[in-house]
């Protein structure tokens, strides 16, 4: 599987896991469970992520544990007991669930020995002419709504977008990992400290969901899987040494960037100039090198600019755009430590251009942001300013004008101006 594949069952078990309708959804939720297992073992493909999803799962669904031990044939007997009975219980509903499992794993229902018994002998399951004919009959076709309207915003697109990579580079305690979580407006990426961005982190933007799932690769084997996952997961994963060649896969809603009728994917990578592990740099490059990349973005410490160390980074990233023919956006981030009394934004801003263009840059663009201000502010908008720490209480105090509109409050953080122009080179309209 690939991740666009991966992604589908994980959104599929997450939205399974909010559909709760009695002891008739725990049957249907462990049949949907078999028929994963099925499609994975049926594919040989790596076991490890039928084990990691059903722990996920688990974590996520209020199924119950003891169905696992029932063989298949109780297992259709109890669903067939509450599926063909007088009482309507959403069983049907359950029913066409099943369905869109077998279609998302490509699973023949005719075929499977987990599906084909709910219709005993019949020569043909004509599932779809059963589920009309029931739902017709008791009048609850709006009872589909939630699951179409699942299928056409979560599943439907990766079937049909193209992928558009945007590449997240800097040197260490620029505040790269900042930027991307202002992207995604939360707490996610590890940047307390950039030295701990081990390894590639690619974000899966997706405009409909309100928290993050996803998973760890460790070369072509996956080490562990989780929806709804939080920060402290994303800790581990990025600082697990066992982790080997490891390689972090999420799904969440980028702020502002409407996709266009592609998936975009901002990749996090990490610093390349860290003194503590020279191998950091080579993950970079090796990343940069080998991707087919539609956008760059240099993340600078804006209170750090022109070191003898970002001029060589500069360098080779001026080459490796060049030959790519990849348009570089500057962050230069942190504009919020500027002390504009001294210096204004637009000269530094303006004398760091020239020391790009020097490097051998073409096509590029420059915006000075405050990531840490993006971050906290777009926080307090989703209403989570309850997660802030002791000191990002302290920092958002800071950033907070009382009374001004907070849209317009995250708009000067330059944040938004970034999330526009990453949209229109995704629509082909950057010029």
């Amino acid at each position: 599987m690939n991740e666009k594949e991966i992604f589908k069952l994980l959104n599929w078990l997450d939205f399974l896991a909010e559909r709760q309708y009695g002891i008739v959804t725990d049957y249907f939720n462990e049949l949907q469970w078999r028929l994963i297992r099925q499609y994975i073992r049926q594919s040989r493909l790596d076991s490890n992520l039928m084990e990691h999803t059903l722990t996920a799962y688990k974590k996520i669904s209020a199924g119950n544990s003891r169905l696992k031990n029932l063989s298949d044939a109780f297992l259709i007997k109890k669903i067939k007991k509450h599926l063909f009975g007088n009482k309507f219980d959403f069983r049907y509903l359950c029913l066409y669930h099943v369905i869109v499992g077998c279609n998302l794993l490509s699973v023949d229902m005719e075929q499977s020995d987990v599906v084909k018994p709910l219709f005993g002998k019949k020569k043909e399951i004509d599932v779809y002419a059963f589920l009309e004919k029931k739902w017709k009959k008791r009048k609850i076709a709006c009872t589909l709504s939630p699951t179409e309207e699942f299928i056409t915003e979560y599943l439907n697109p990766y079937e049909t977008f193209d992928v558009k990579n945007v590449a997240v580079c800097a040197n260490m305690s620029a505040g790269k990992s900042t930027f991307v979580n202002a992207l995604l407006g939360d707490d996610y990426l590890p940047a307390r400290n950039e030295a701990t961005t081990a390894c590639v982190t690619s974000v899966y933007d997706c405009d409909y969901m309100d928290h993050i799932n996803g998973y760890v690769m460790t070369g072509n084997q996956i080490a562990d899987v989780a929806v709804r996952l939080d920060a402290p997961v994303l800790d581990r994963w990025n600082s697990d040494s066992s982790l080997k060649n490891r390689h972090i896969y999420l799904q969440g809603n980028l702020d502002n960037i409407t996709n266009n009728d592609a998936i975009v994917v901002v990749h996090d990578t990490p610093g390349v100039n860290n003194s503590g592990d020279f191998n950091h740099k080579q993950i970079t490059y090796d990343f940069l090198n080998r991707s087919k990349l539609d956008l760059l973005i240099y993340v600078a410490n804006m209170t750090q600019l022109g070191t003898s160390d970002e001029e060589r980074i500069l360098k080779d990233l001026a080459r490796l755009a060049t030959e790519k023919k990849i348009p570089t956006f500057f962050v230069l981030n942190k504009a919020d430590a500027i002390d504009e009394e001294a210096e204004s934004l637009d000269e530094i801003v303006a004398r760091f251009k020239n020391d790009v263009e020097k490097c051998g840059f073409k096509q590029c663009a420059f915006f000075p942001v405050s990531s840490m201000a993006a971050r906290l502010l777009k926080m307090k908008l989703k209403g989570k300013e309850g997660l802030f720490s002791s000191k990002e209480k302290r920092r958002f105090a800071i950033f907070f004008e009382e009374g001004m509109d907070l849209n317009l409050q995250i708009e000067k953080t330059g944040i938004i101006a970034v999330e526009r122009a990453i949209d229109a080179v995704v629509a082909g309209n950057w010029q």
